[in-house]
């Protein structure tokens, strides 16, 4: 049987602790949008990350009132997507504004594209947990993923 040495292990420990820290960094916490209700009654919207070259969807409006959430997108060659953004709402019925957004890369120089801003109303179910996508570049929709 072989024994392992002192440097191994630390090697194997150093690797885990990076694949670990890499595992934990897809994903972006964007808190509790409304600290006043209770936290039993939230569920968690989930935006998520793409690779560079693919559309991320943008919530631009929560009930009327201005915010900007949204994933991230990862490196371009289609090694890592980005990081996706989740914030817990409060449940009931919200009206939600959101569009595309792509990066469009011309002549060397990299520039976003916003789609078209589409509005919907959802009803959310506390404890759960939602992701948003658009269909055909004209309907915001929500499906839960628990």
């Amino acid at each position: 049987m072989k024994k392992f040495n002192q440097k191994n292990i630390v090697v194997f420990c150093g690797i885990m602790l990076v694949f670990l820290l890499f595992i934990l960094g897809c994903v972006t916490e964007g808190g509790r949008y409304d600290r006043t209700s209770l936290a039993e009654n939230d569920c968690t919207l989930v935006l998520d990350g793409s690779l560079m070259g693919e559309s991320i969807i943008r919530i631009t409006s929560f009930d009327g009132k201005p915010v900007d959430w949204k994933g991230d997108f990862g490196i371009p060659f289609g090694v890592m997507p980005g990081k996706s953004f989740r914030i817990k709402i409060p449940a009931g019925e919200h009206i939600l504004t959101g569009s595309t957004q792509e990066i469009s890369i011309n002549d060397d120089s990299m520039s976003i594209v916003n789609g078209p801003e589409l509005t919907t109303s959802f009803n959310f179910i506390a404890g759960y947990i939602y992701n948003a996508e658009i269909r055909g570049d004209s309907v915001l929709q929500f499906f839960e993923t628990n």
